[in-house]
């Protein structure tokens, strides 16, 4: 029996014994692998995403191989562990992102493997494609890490194409002045400035280094805020940088934590407080997450131009699944439609948009001969042209050395017609023949957003030029592309380079040659061009010399008389010169005072069975042939904009301080440079930003105008629908309107009166009232119908019950004025009532007030419309008072009285028009209608009021007016092509109105601006 115990015993030991070495063993197996590894000291990004599932961490080489090595350090340890197949990148978190980055805990990071919110900072800057990010305090360089390298993907990714990406950061690290100290400020060997050279460090006090950006002209695209914790300075951080700030951009805040069970003591929360209170003001909408760690909060915009995915989409998708577009698909349908698709490639019509076999063959590989890019996908590195063990011998050095650029220089005019030329041409793909001096001509419109949503923007480029010294190629598929070859034209026509510019040669649609007549010796050289490389060509533009017997006059002549070479069976007979310009220009040269003439031509391919247009050709001064109006002076902010010519100034002007625009009325980001008054007028029309709307809200409008001190005209009622109604009910509207317009208290009051719903331009809805002394009878007019005789005192009541019914059914339908859209900012107006005192004029009370629509552009009076009492325009009137001679009519006698006070009017428009790219001003100029009852009173007698009825931000056309509001078009583009202007925050908006969207009568919503 005890032997049997004994045994017993002996197994359980044994056996526990075996569990606890398998346990061992596999504790053992689960444990990182950790293998010490060499850093490299060069730049080269790392993603911080995976790229593919057997990707690990590749050490930085500089292009010649060499290994130049850093201490080890636990910095440098290569993990690999955890989950390299998953979308992070193990190694890029522990070794550049997590390594030497004190206070990365209060971020929730662990200093292991996990980012924490880290990777919040990161998706923002990603996602909304930040190329400027500025930091405001890093002591461990945790936050700024992360930020450049979304910048490295978005790098990677291709996005932006060449645009700059940087990240400044800025830091006291003054310690002996009671300030933090960095940990990487005074040590170059850490991670953080080997690693992270490229990153731009300040070590200054925010408030100097604001100052030291603001000169400098830097724009924000993604700001975090986590300096000074007081309240005061986090508060004067956002303030000062928020000025910076692009119109999409992103800010965060860190430490934002609240509760004092977690020691929750700095100065930020105070701070996001106030930005509450004022985020309408600012135009940002607020996410805290105070409970997120030791607490982070990110600001972005409530309204930025859009941010749209890439319109080439469809092609990548057809790319990027080339091999797999036949893979069957059973089952799905596209959306709604009937029919199901067979196959991959059917979702985006892969096989009938494109060439499937070229579709196949492209991939981001480079070309024979150059090699690709270590950032991004372009192949700028190793280029035709160029030989070398590293690419560097540049071919034609020797020969740009001997001969210095084409002789004459490229002017500012030029370059501006000819993009002008291209958007008005659609340009798609662009072949540009030489290379001036500032860049490619087209490069500015790639993708360009106003383009871009237009779907018009130039989608590639290609350049040939041999004394082009950036070159660079980008692959198949990346868009936007920019392909630029620093050889000859022959080598791409019928030399080395020929199979490799095909496939681009095969799409151009616009054609623009530099200095033509150096490149091409004779018009058939041209026309030989167009029929054997580029048939598909419909635009060119040409830029060359003017002298008798030059290239682009050859072509002139050969246009002209349909003519072609018969021996080599070229010809020009379907091409057309649109333009034809002449252009002075500086010839390079050791005597300075020589001129050569230059000339520009627009040529457009006829389409098949049109007809030949006569083409017009200017010189630089000459007018077009028309009779519009022009202006020889129109001072702005020190710069004359009447003396522009494409956005340059004539003449030299002193430098002045700029315009301050309100942002909220500002086109800047929407301006292509041709736009005419209409264009601009419908850009105001469509802008979407609630701040506008208080202009155009005849309520809250009135409201402000009154508590300026700003004189307007007797108000009887004035209220917002949901004053007389919180819930809008139409009974209960309509029993309020009945008691003030039919009480007896009010009868006097309402003898003369003007009634309108405040949610519309136009005279729709529009009731006025005269009441004549000498009968007692009272005469009411709607819209734009005459004044009807009421009769006795029961009708009168009847007609009160009639304006009553109208008004209230105004509250509620959406009628809207004519044909003519409403601005988006009037269509978002909470609807509303006015009843106010009618104005007449001084020689008959049924003549009506003297008006003037006063326009004023950047601020300065322009012209203004005389309404003397009638519909109908007498004369424009000059901001000199004078009248405009025009071709709608204005005769010499059609000036103003002598009674009128014109510099007054001039000075209410100017003043309600500060701020403002465009705004109008309506003011009246006459007597309440009741003093005509006054006994024995002359007209002569009567004083003159001077009164703002409204104002207007899309103002309607005018028919008959055309001629001269295209010179009020050209002053308001002047100003943007200029640039001579700041945008501020719009300071006349109440808070009240920009967080409600209405104004009430208290005080405290008035306070003078």
């Amino acid at each position: 029996m005890l032997s049997t115990s004994r045994e017993k015993c002996l197994l359980m030991i044994l056996l526990s014994l075996l569990i606890l070495l398998v346990n061992f063993l596999v504790w053992i197996l689960l444990q990182p692998q950790v293998q010490l590894t060499l850093s490299f000291a060069d730049n080269s990004p790392v993603s911080a995403i995976q790229l593919d599932d057997s990707q690990g961490f590749e050490s930085n080489r500089p292009d010649d191989g060499d290994a130049h090595t850093l201490p080890v350090s636990t910095s440098t340890t290569n993990v690999e562990n955890n989950n390299n197949n998953g979308l992070l990148n193990s190694n890029v978190i522990y070794n550049n992102l997590l390594a030497e980055a004190p206070w990365a805990e209060s971020h929730g990071a662990d200093h292991q493997h996990y980012l924490g919110a880290g990777l919040l900072y990161y998706s923002f800057a990603y996602a909304f494609q930040s190329a400027t990010i500025v930091v405001l305090g890093s002591g461990g360089g945790f936050v700024p890490r992360v930020l450049r390298q979304a910048q490295r993907d978005l790098e990677q990714a291709g996005v932006l194409g060449s645009k700059k990406y940087q990240v400044i950061l800025i830091d006291a690290h003054l310690p002996e002045a009671g300030f933090g100290s960095t940990f990487y400020a005074e040590n170059k060997d850490t991670v953080m400035r080997q690693q992270f050279s490229d990153i731009r460090f300040i070590f200054q006090k925010t408030d100097d280094a604001f100052l030291k950006l603001k000169k400098e002209g830097v724009q924000i695209d993604y700001l975090h805020v986590d300096a000074d914790h007081t309240a005061e300075q986090s508060w004067r951080d956002f303030e000062n940088f928020s000025t910076l700030l692009q119109k999409r951009a992103v800010v965060s805040f860190h430490d934002t934590c609240r509760s004092k069970k977690r020691n929750c003591n700095t100065g930020v929360p105070q701070a996001l407080d106030k930005l509450r209170l004022l985020m309408p003001s600012y135009g940002l909408q607020l996410i805290d997450a105070h409970y997120l760690y030791r607490g982070i909060a990110f600001a972005i915009p409530t309204d930025a131009p859009a941010l749209e995915p890439s319109r080439e989409h469809k092609y990548n998708f057809c790319q990027h699944n080339a091999a797999v577009l036949n893979k069957e698909s059973p089952g799905f349908t596209l959306n709604r439609h009937v029919g199901k698709l067979a196959t991959l490639g059917d979702f985006y019509q892969c096989q009938s948009r494109f060439d499937l076999e070229t579709i196949a063959k492209a991939n981001p590989s480079c070309p024979f001969g150059w090699r690709q890019s270590e950032v991004g996908s372009a192949c700028n590195t190793c280029i035709p042209g160029m030989t070398g063990p590293k690419c560097v011998d540049y071919v034609h050095a020797t020969l740009r050395d001997k001969q210095s650029n084409p002789a004459v220089i490229m002017l500012p005019e030029i370059t501006t017609l000819m993009r002008s030329w291209l958007v008005e041409s659609q340009s798609r793909h662009v072949f540009e023949l030489g290379v001036p001096d500032k860049g490619l001509v087209s490069e500015p419109l790639l993708l360009d957003r106003r383009l871009y949503h237009a779907g018009i923007a130039t989608k590639s480029v290609f350049a040939v030029d041999p004394w082009m010294e950036y070159p660079a190629w980008t692959p198949e598929g990346v868009y936007p592309a920019v392909r630029m070859l620093p050889c000859r034209l022959e080598e791409v026509l019928h030399g080395v380079y020929t199979e490799t510019v095909k496939p681009q040669m095969i799409r151009v649609d616009t054609l623009i040659c530099h200095y033509c007549d150096q490149r091409l010796p004779h018009w058939n050289a041209v026309a030989i061009m167009l029929q054997r490389s580029i048939p598909q060509v419909t635009t060119m533009i040409l830029e060359g010399s003017d002298e008798s017997n030059s290239l682009l006059d050859q072509i002139a002549k050969v246009v002209e008389t349909g003519g072609g070479g018969r021996r080599s069976g070229a010809s020009l007979e379907n091409w057309e010169i649109i333009s034809d310009i002449s252009l002075d220009g500086n010839k390079r040269s050791n005597d300075s005072s020589m001129k050569a003439a230059r000339r520009l031509m627009l040529l457009k391919k006829r389409q098949p069975g049109t007809s030949r247009q006569k083409e017009m050709r200017v010189t630089p001064n000459q007018k077009p042939p028309s009779k519009a109006v022009s202006f020889s002076k129109f001072p702005v902010a020190g710069v004359d904009l009447a003396q522009t010519n494409d956005g340059s100034l004539k003449g030299k002007q002193r430098k002045t301080p700029p315009f301050q625009l309100y942002g909220s009325f500002d086109l800047g980001q929407m301006i292509v440079g041709n736009e005419t008054w209409d264009d601009l007028v419908r850009y105001r029309r469509d802008l979407q930003r609630p701040a506008l709307s208080f202009y155009v809200d005849k309520v809250a409008r009135r409201r402000w105008l009154q508590s300026q001190g700003v004189s307007t005209p007797e108000t009887y009622l004035l209220r917002y629908g949901s004053e007389i109604s919180k819930k809008g009910s139409l009974r209960k509207e309509k029993a309020y309107l009945s008691r003030f317009f039919l009480n007896a208290q009010h009868r006097t009051l309402l003898q003369d009166f003007a009634a309108k719903p405040t949610h519309l331009s136009c005279s729709a809805g529009v009731w006025l009232a005269k009441t004549d002394p000498a009968t007692n009878k009272t005469h009411i007019s709607h819209g734009t119908k005459t004044f009807q005789d009421t009769g006795g005192t029961d009708d009168v009541a009847n007609v009160m019950n009639e304006v009553v019914d109208s008004l209230a059914n105004d509250l509620h339908s959406g009628i809207r004025c004519g044909k003519q859209k409403e601005s988006w900012a009037l269509e978002n107006v909470k609807p509303g009532i006015m009843v106010e005192e009618r104005y007449t004029g001084l020689e008959e009370d049924s003549a009506g007030a003297v008006e003037f629509k006063v326009f004023t552009i950047w601020g300065r009076v322009w012209l203004a419309q005389w309404r003397p009492g009638v519909s109908k325009i007498r004369a424009f009137i000059k901001r000199d008072g004078t009248a405009l001679a025009w071709d709608g009519g204005t005769k010499p006698e059609q000036q103003l009285p002598e009674w009128i006070n014109w510099q007054h009017i001039v000075e209410m428009a100017e003043g309600l028009g500060k701020h403002k790219d465009m705004f109008r001003t309506d003011i009246f100029v006459g007597i309440p209608a009741a003093r005509h009852r006054e006994d024995g009173a002359r007209k002569e007698q009567l004083e003159a009021k001077y009164v703002v009825n409204e104002n207007e931000i899309h103002p309607t056309p005018l028919k008959g007016t055309e001629s001269v509001f295209q010179e009020a078009g050209r002053l308001w583009l002047a100003g943007y092509k200029i640039g001579n202007y700041k945008v501020i925050r719009d300071l006349e908006v109440p808070d009240e109105f920009a967080k409600t969207g209405t104004l009430s009568d208290h005080p405290t919503s008035l306070k003078k601006a």
